[in-house]
């Protein structure tokens, strides 16, 4: 977003403040702290914080929140890859990243394709879910099939995606993770070209 003719890539940094690091799998520790605070400031500023807003009233709020997770979920693929964007088809590499990372709650093809095209796909290209699945204020399942109707809990989703970005920011801050630091920089790239 554009404030005052700089680009700000999350509420408290703009493109510079990442660009400034020239950030490699050579730099210091500390930018490499530097490059993930301004990630943990991107992912909560555009998502999480909103969804703790929205949070405080899921029956009105359910549908907005889960637009936000379906959009972050993306996000997070993305930046565990390196893309730019979600490479296509998206009907495979979407349900692949729900099954790889969240298996413990997208167990078979089915629940994460459904999820995909019912709920993903429903909210951001139809403006509703699809095929009866519905979102839920739930908070014994994350994900079930009631019959053929797919239910999905809007706080159950939003805690499984936080509890994911805490353990990819440890990941990411380890030296160790030379793949996913090197597709960080690889994202970051792209967001900070614009």
């Amino acid at each position: 977003m554009e404030t005052k003719g700089e680009i700000n890539i999350s509420p408290n940094y703009n493109k510079d403040s990442y660009l400034n690091l020239n950030l490699s799998l050579q730099s210091s520790e500390s930018d490499w702290n530097m490059a993930v605070a301004i990630l943990k400031d991107r992912i909560e500023g555009r998502y999480f914080n909103q969804i703790d807003l929205l949070s405080n009233d899921v029956n009105a709020n359910g549908f907005t929140i889960m637009a936000l997770n379906c959009l972050l979920i993306e996000t997070l693929f993305q930046f565990r890859d390196g893309e730019e964007e979600t490479p296509r088809p998206n009907n495979k590499t979407y349900p692949a990243f729900l099954l790889q990372e969240f298996s413990s709650v997208f167990r078979d093809q089915k629940t994460a394709k459904s999820f995909y095209a019912n709920i993903r796909c429903g909210i951001l290209h139809s403006a509703q879910t699809k095929n009866e699945s519905r979102l839920s204020d739930r908070e014994d399942v994350v994900v079930t099939f009631e019959g053929n109707t797919l239910v999905v809990s809007v706080k159950g989703v939003s805690s499984l995606l936080k509890t994911y970005f805490e353990h990819y920011l440890q990941k990411l801050s380890n030296p160790k993770e030379v793949t996913l630091r090197n597709n960080f920089i690889n994202k970051m790239k792209f967001v900070c070209r614009k």
